[in-house]
């Protein structure tokens, strides 16, 4: 069995009032470094086979310097778990950062900034993706739709959903469904594989779980996404999700600290 855990929408930053609900505070951002740093030796006990970071490490300023800080105190903390990590960019990265700052980041911690690319992990044939944002338009770039034909994953990860998801009830995106997904997604499916069976993302910070044609289609919950911030708004949840995939079925539970509330379970064509 291979056992792979999830990080995604760590957003680690500055806790300050939503875009879209202006009098509350969601993510409890400034909680976030703290409450990842506690969970890595819980992490280390469970001796993954793979760490992959699914994007939104930090939550933005639009100030360089505090976001470098944030981008690499996230990194750093990620780099403490002994497992090899896969590092996605999600729109947070790139809304503060370009693609060669985020190199520049990346090598200061010893990653490399593989934003693209596939690998076999105990014979589980796995890829990830890029993206790019163009005036707000998501989209991944011609260069990934290309690689997707030579490539025949069983699991591929992504930042943003590549199908779209009922926005009814969401905190973000609920007047904005086109947020949660690429704008492109029809031209990735078109690409993938008959193999790849699992789907995953991040981004939409709930917990998602579509099936088409038997091939699954999961959001991951965020990790910073405090459900309770109206009455806690400085509560840091510590979401993560553990994907355990054999070579006949996968499984993937998410987690608050120590404690399962959600879990999908399907079988591998």
């Amino acid at each position: 069995m291979t056992k792979i855990l999830l990080l995604n929408d760590i957003h680690l930053g500055i806790s300050r009032n939503s875009t879209t609900h202006g009098h509350l505070i969601r993510q409890a951002n400034t909680q976030a470094q703290s409450t990842l740093e506690a969970l890595i030796p819980h992490f280390n006990s469970l001796n993954f086979d793979l760490v992959v970071h699914l994007g939104d490490a930090l939550r933005d300023t639009y100030d360089f310097e505090t976001d470098a800080k944030n981008m690499i105190s996230a990194l750093n903390l990620i780099n403490q778990i002994t497992a090899p990590a896969i590092h996605l960019l999600g729109n947070h990265e790139l809304n503060a950062f370009t693609k060669e700052q985020i190199t520049t980041l990346y090598s200061s911690q010893e990653i490399s900034p593989e934003f693209l690319g596939s690998k076999k992990i105990n014979d589980i044939d796995i890829s990830w993706l890029d993206l790019n944002i163009d005036q707000k338009k998501i989209t991944v770039p011609q260069k990934t739709l290309s690689f997707l034909k030579n490539e025949s994953p069983t699991i591929l990860f992504s930042h943003f959903s590549l199908i779209p998801i009922d926005p009814k009830g969401s905190f973000y995106f609920e007047n904005e469904p086109e947020g949660m997904y690429y704008a492109n997604g029809q031209d990735i499916l078109d690409q993938l594989s008959e193999k790849t069976t699992v789907c995953i993302n991040a981004h939409v910070h709930l917990l998602t779980h579509t099936v088409i044609n038997n091939r699954h289609f999961i959001s991951c919950p965020a990790f910073s996404e405090n459900i309770a911030a109206q009455e806690y708004p400085q509560n840091n949840p510590g979401v993560y999700s553990i994907l355990e995939v054999t070579q006949t079925n996968f499984c993937l539970t998410s987690y608050s600290g120590d404690f399962c509330f959600a879990k999908l379970e399907g079988t591998l064509r």
